[in-house]
């Protein structure tokens, strides 16, 4: 597939879950970019429910949906997410991927392998650098200008409200948190002050997790998780210092929508087929901030803390 010219690409859908619905679904129908050619999902039934609901069409399998598109788009489990992103980008298919990429540095470099090795085009859906009212900040503001450190705070009530994630089982897990909104937090400090290459960790109560990063250029930089916090608790706030000063990331939009972080990531994928240039947020972006989410597991293990 691989179009490169200035018309519009054929994208396709995995999944069919919440975040497939109400973001990657969503995101999709808002391009002008894009033409959504059809979904599949595990379940028929609820894949043909889908389609109609998105006025596209249902496939019967990834490998008929891969043929058909452009562009895959992966709405799914990180744990199931490499093989079919692999199968994908073997098919010719630039990939829309969820974070974390993958649960394992080793499936993470699968997929930055598959990339590479066929020639096609990725985007990660970090959220929170992409969207919201964080995205043209961190573009716009943090990302030109060399800073000292920076700080990531992210707690939520998931463990003790209902949530359209409620129900997700690898969320809920100890190290939940870590792996699931970690990655925000990453992918800001890692945007904003360069590669990690020294992680600190420590595992509290629940799936709280304190981590201290050295990053490549001398800056440092430190995170704080959790989704154990009471009713009303959710917190989500970023700093970032140095000699130009310290810098606060503006409030979220009341009327923020999961579809406003996949429209900007989906527009970064075109721009980067288009153009026939690597976005820097791809695979490989993908795969090493899931390196710093294994390594900061493993410290905390290492320092003897029981999940």
């Amino acid at each position: 597939m691989n179009s490169t010219n200035a018309g519009r690409l054929r994208i396709g859908l995995i999944g069919t879950g919440y975040w497939a619905d109400q973001c990657h679904a969503s995101g999709i129908e808002q391009s002008d970019d894009v033409d959504f050619v059809g979904v599949w999902g595990r379940d028929p039934e609820k894949t043909g429910e889908f389609a109609a609901r998105h006025n596209t069409e249902p496939f019967s399998s990834p490998e008929a949906l891969f043929a058909a598109a452009d562009v895959i788009s992966l709405a799914i489990p990180p744990s199931v997410q490499p093989a079919l992103a692999v199968a994908a980008a073997d098919a010719g298919c630039h990939l829309l991927l969820e974070k974390p990429i993958a649960t394992s540095v080793a499936e993470a470099a699968r997929i930055v392998d598959a990339c590479e090795r066929n020639g096609v085009k990725s985007v990660v859906n970090f959220s929170a650098l992409f969207g919201g009212s964080t995205g043209p900040w961190m573009r716009d503001v943090v990302v030109p200008v060399s800073w000292d450190g920076g700080s990531v705070t992210l707690l939520s009530d998931l463990r003790v409200t209902d949530t359209p994630f409620s129900g997700s089982p690898w969320r809920l897990l100890d190290n939940g948190s870590l792996w699931d909104v970690g990655p925000h937090a990453l992918s800001l400090l890692v945007a904003g002050l360069g590669p990690v290459v020294d992680v600190k960790a420590q595992h509290g109560r629940g799936d709280t997790f304190v981590l201290a990063l050295r990053h490549e250029r001398g800056a440092v930089s430190n995170v704080i998780l959790s989704y154990s916090v009471g009713v009303g608790g959710s917190r989500f706030e970023v700093e970032f210092w140095g000699p130009s000063g310290s810098i606060d990331a503006p409030p979220a939009a009341a009327d923020s929508s999961p579809a406003d972080s996949i429209s900007p990531a989906l527009a970064a994928l075109v721009e980067s087929v288009r153009t026939d240039r690597p976005s820097p947020y791809g695979a490989r972006f993908g795969a090493e901030i899931v390196d710093v989410l294994a390594r900061a597991e493993g410290a905390a293990q290492i320092q003897g803390v029981t999940k």
